[in-house]
């Protein structure tokens, strides 16, 4: 994956929270947030894409199963959350600017286990805001 410039971060980053703020108050979860479901123009503009397993929070249903791409799957045990599609979104985030997944080195079933004790850290190259904005994910 190729890394994107901290200018189209400041743009993509306000599109992908708007897209999710609206599905929350349609009260949907997207529950596969990830930088492959994430359609990016030349001029960063920004689609979400691949609502195939969101969740309509309006029905009744039992939702007690993780879905979604494992490595972007928040540690919460609650799942069907908000908070998810926002760990999700941190996550992509921190591998758009980086250029690389933050759990390429680990091994698939490390991954539930390590990002318990995990600490995040982001690119020392973008401002602090942007750290920031990608820290608080």
């Amino acid at each position: 994956m190729h890394s994107i410039d901290e200018v189209a971060l400041n743009k993509l980053d306000p599109l992908i929270t708007s897209a999710l703020d609206i599905l929350l108050t349609k009260q949907i979860i997207h529950r596969d947030v990830k930088p492959a479901n994430m359609l990016i123009n030349k001029d960063a503009v920004v689609k979400l894409c691949d609502f195939s397993i969101c969740v309509d929070l309006t029905e009744k249903l039992d939702f007690h199963t993780a879905e979604g791409t494992f490595e972007y799957l928040s540690p919460d045990p609650e799942p069907c959350a908000i908070h998810d599609d926002m760990w999700a979104l941190g996550i992509s985030l921190l591998e758009i600017v980086s250029g690389r997944h933050p759990f390429a080195d680990w091994k698939p079933n490390e991954i539930p286990f390590k990002i318990l004790n995990w600490v995040p850290t982001v690119p020392t190259t973008i401002s602090y805001e942007a750290q920031e904005l990608i820290l608080h994910l």
